[in-house]
Protein backbone atom coordinates (compact mmCIF):
# COMPACT_ATOMS: atom_id res chain seq x y z
CA UNK A 1 0.00 0.00 0.00
CA UNK A 2 2.75 1.88 0.89
CA UNK A 3 4.35 1.80 -1.81
CA UNK A 4 1.37 2.33 -4.55
CA UNK A 5 0.89 5.72 -2.43
CA UNK A 6 4.60 6.56 -3.28
CA UNK A 7 4.72 5.95 -6.62
CA UNK A 8 1.66 7.85 -7.03
CA UNK A 9 3.24 10.73 -5.30
CA UNK A 10 6.52 10.70 -7.16
CA UNK A 11 5.01 10.89 -10.18
CA UNK A 12 2.09 13.27 -9.69
CA UNK A 13 4.19 16.33 -9.39
CA UNK A 14 6.73 14.85 -12.42
CA UNK A 15 3.27 14.84 -14.27
CA UNK A 16 2.16 18.34 -13.27
CA UNK A 17 5.59 19.69 -14.15
CA UNK A 18 5.17 17.99 -17.61
CA UNK A 19 1.48 19.63 -17.94
CA UNK A 20 3.22 22.90 -16.60
CA UNK A 21 6.11 23.00 -18.98
CA UNK A 22 3.99 22.09 -22.20
CA UNK A 23 1.02 25.02 -21.13
CA UNK A 24 4.25 27.67 -20.97
CA UNK A 25 5.15 26.84 -24.74
CA UNK A 26 1.77 26.38 -25.86
CA UNK A 27 1.39 30.07 -24.49
CA UNK A 28 4.84 31.34 -25.85
CA UNK A 29 4.21 29.57 -28.88
CA UNK A 30 0.54 31.11 -29.34
CA UNK A 31 2.37 34.57 -28.36
CA UNK A 32 4.95 34.00 -30.75
CA UNK A 33 2.57 33.24 -33.60
CA UNK A 34 0.65 36.32 -32.90
CA UNK A 35 3.11 38.83 -32.74
CA UNK A 36 4.47 37.81 -35.99
CA UNK A 37 1.50 37.43 -38.10
CA UNK A 38 2.50 40.90 -39.23
CA UNK A 39 5.46 39.34 -40.92
CA UNK A 40 3.15 36.72 -42.77
CA UNK A 41 2.64 37.69 -44.94
CA UNK A 42 4.82 41.16 -45.20
CA UNK A 43 4.46 43.66 -47.10
CA UNK A 44 6.85 41.82 -49.67
CA UNK A 45 4.53 39.01 -49.89
CA UNK A 46 1.33 41.46 -50.06
CA UNK A 47 2.91 43.18 -52.68
CA UNK A 48 3.58 39.94 -54.50
CA UNK A 49 0.32 38.86 -53.90
CA UNK A 50 -1.59 41.58 -55.24
CA UNK A 51 0.66 41.92 -58.23
CA UNK A 52 0.00 38.53 -59.45
CA UNK A 53 -3.79 38.96 -58.67
CA UNK A 54 -3.41 41.56 -61.09
CA UNK A 55 -1.68 39.37 -63.26
CA UNK A 56 -4.06 36.57 -63.43
CA UNK A 57 -6.50 38.87 -63.97
CA UNK A 58 -7.76 38.50 -60.57
CA UNK A 59 -9.47 41.79 -60.21
CA UNK A 60 -11.92 41.22 -57.49
CA UNK A 61 -9.41 39.86 -55.22
CA UNK A 62 -7.03 42.81 -56.45
CA UNK A 63 -9.29 45.21 -55.57
CA UNK A 64 -10.13 43.69 -52.02
CA UNK A 65 -6.09 44.30 -51.03
CA UNK A 66 -6.06 48.12 -51.55
CA UNK A 67 -6.58 50.05 -48.47
CA UNK A 68 -10.74 50.36 -47.60
CA UNK A 69 -9.88 54.37 -47.44
CA UNK A 70 -8.46 54.09 -51.23
CA UNK A 71 -11.46 51.66 -52.24
CA UNK A 72 -14.58 54.24 -50.97
CA UNK A 73 -12.54 56.95 -53.31
CA UNK A 74 -12.03 54.67 -56.29
CA UNK A 75 -16.12 53.50 -55.92
CA UNK A 76 -17.93 56.86 -54.68
CA UNK A 77 -18.59 57.91 -58.58
CA UNK A 78 -20.05 54.24 -58.70
CA UNK A 79 -22.13 54.38 -55.82
CA UNK A 80 -23.71 58.09 -57.09
CA UNK A 81 -24.78 56.43 -59.90
CA UNK A 82 -25.85 53.61 -58.04
CA UNK A 83 -27.95 55.72 -55.84
CA UNK A 84 -29.59 57.64 -58.89
CA UNK A 85 -29.99 54.79 -61.04
CA UNK A 86 -29.81 51.55 -59.20
CA UNK A 87 -27.30 48.36 -59.94
CA UNK A 88 -28.74 47.43 -63.11
CA UNK A 89 -25.78 48.40 -65.90
CA UNK A 90 -23.25 49.41 -63.63
CA UNK A 91 -19.66 48.38 -63.36
CA UNK A 92 -18.26 46.18 -60.72
CA UNK A 93 -16.39 47.66 -57.82
CA UNK A 94 -13.13 46.37 -58.67
CA UNK A 95 -14.13 47.84 -62.41
CA UNK A 96 -13.34 51.15 -60.86
CA UNK A 97 -9.52 50.85 -60.50
CA UNK A 98 -8.07 51.76 -63.69
CA UNK A 99 -4.85 51.48 -64.23
CA UNK A 100 -2.68 52.15 -67.60
CA UNK A 101 0.15 50.41 -66.43
CA UNK A 102 0.80 47.23 -63.71
CA UNK A 103 3.97 45.91 -63.00
CA UNK A 104 4.28 42.45 -63.93
CA UNK A 105 5.37 40.32 -60.43
CA UNK A 106 7.81 38.79 -62.60
CA UNK A 107 9.86 41.86 -63.14
CA UNK A 108 10.80 42.57 -59.74
CA UNK A 109 14.17 41.89 -58.68
CA UNK A 110 14.42 42.95 -55.09
CA UNK A 111 12.28 44.76 -52.42
CA UNK A 112 13.37 46.10 -49.33
CA UNK A 113 10.96 47.75 -46.68
CA UNK A 114 11.58 51.15 -45.50
CA UNK A 115 11.67 52.03 -42.74
CA UNK A 116 12.34 48.26 -41.92
CA UNK A 117 10.25 46.68 -39.40
CA UNK A 118 11.58 44.99 -35.70
CA UNK A 119 8.03 45.10 -34.30
CA UNK A 120 4.91 44.95 -35.06
CA UNK A 121 3.80 47.90 -36.80
CA UNK A 122 0.58 50.12 -34.83
CA UNK A 123 -2.73 50.28 -37.22
CA UNK A 124 -2.16 52.67 -39.94
CA UNK A 125 1.29 52.53 -39.85
CA UNK A 126 2.64 52.50 -43.38
CA UNK A 127 6.04 51.26 -44.86
CA UNK A 128 7.63 51.89 -48.72
CA UNK A 129 8.55 48.96 -50.57
CA UNK A 130 11.81 50.25 -52.48
CA UNK A 131 11.24 48.17 -56.23
CA UNK A 132 14.38 47.23 -58.14
CA UNK A 133 13.25 45.88 -61.67
CA UNK A 134 15.33 43.30 -63.83
CA UNK A 135 15.69 45.78 -66.28
CA UNK A 136 17.36 48.31 -64.00
CA UNK A 137 14.28 50.42 -63.55
CA UNK A 138 13.31 51.38 -59.66
CA UNK A 139 9.89 52.37 -58.08
CA UNK A 140 8.33 52.14 -54.94
CA UNK A 141 5.15 50.81 -53.42
CA UNK A 142 3.34 51.86 -50.27
CA UNK A 143 1.69 49.25 -47.85
CA UNK A 144 -0.25 49.85 -44.76
CA UNK A 145 -0.76 47.51 -41.67
CA UNK A 146 -4.66 47.83 -40.67
CA UNK A 147 -4.44 45.47 -37.80
CA UNK A 148 -5.37 42.69 -39.36
CA UNK A 149 -3.19 42.63 -42.42
CA UNK A 150 -1.08 44.60 -44.75
CA UNK A 151 -2.73 46.39 -47.45
CA UNK A 152 -1.87 48.12 -50.90
CA UNK A 153 -2.16 52.13 -50.31
CA UNK A 154 -2.50 53.63 -53.49
CA UNK A 155 -1.19 57.50 -54.95
CA UNK A 156 -4.44 58.70 -54.48
CA UNK A 157 -3.76 62.09 -53.35
CA UNK A 158 -0.48 62.82 -55.11
CA UNK A 159 -3.06 61.88 -58.26
CA UNK A 160 -5.58 64.51 -57.11
CA UNK A 161 -3.46 67.17 -56.61
CA UNK A 162 -1.24 66.75 -59.39
CA UNK A 163 -4.75 66.98 -61.79
CA UNK A 164 -5.82 69.95 -59.88
CA UNK A 165 -5.51 73.02 -62.23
Amino acid sequence: MTDVETSTIGTTPGWAASVAVLAIVAALASGCQESQSWREPGPEATFEQFLMHWFKNERARAFEMIVEEDRKILTEPRDALKERLGEEGLAERQEMLVAGRVDNPYDIRSMEVKPPLDEKPQTGESVTLDLKYQDGREGTAKLTWTGQRWAIDLPLEAQATSQTP
